[in-house]
């Protein structure tokens, strides 16, 4: 004969308590403005990139004051880095479009690059000034001391 086996009871279950999330703290008013001003920071940066470092054009757009935006690179380190990032990349690109124009044999291409990274070399315009004061310092000696009162 085929017994059974007693199949254990369920446990009963009990309804799960109910956790509350914890409230989240109010803000506090410089909270907020650390937080808005940390928003607006990062607008500033991408207006900045867009208007190719252009700082008058980045504030009219973003609506700031140059002041402030200043204020920011001088106050923010890494404010400031970012700046000095999108400046730097620019440069890089325009290296770039110089660069092109010298392989498309650009004369004032070539000569620009030569004159602005090849002055050790030579490829600068100076003025030579040959001053010599021999004569000066003579005309001087011969002219009178004032009278003393």
């Amino acid at each position: 004969m085929d017994k059974k086996k007693p199949t254990p009871k369920k446990a009963a279950k009990k309804p799960a308590k109910k956790v509350s999330a914890p409230k989240p703290k109010k803000e506090t008013r410089k909270q907020k403005i650390d937080r808005e001003t940390a928003e607006k920071k990062e607008a500033v940066l991408k207006i900045y990139e867009k208007k190719l470092a252009n700082v008058s054009q980045t504030c009219m757009a973003a609506n700031i004051g140059r002041r402030t935006f200043y204020y920011w690179r001088e106050s923010d380190p890494d404010f400031d880095a970012v700046c000095k990032d999108i400046e730097d990349a620019l440069i890089d690109f325009t290296e770039s479009k110089l660069l092109e124009k010298i392989n498309d044999s650009d004369l004032t291409a070539i000569i620009f690059y030569l004159k602005t990274k090849g002055k050790d070399r030579g490829y600068v315009e100076r003025t030579e000034n040959n001053v010599s004061m021999g004569p000066f310092i003579d005309a001087m000696k011969d002219i009178p001391d004032p009278p003393k009162d």
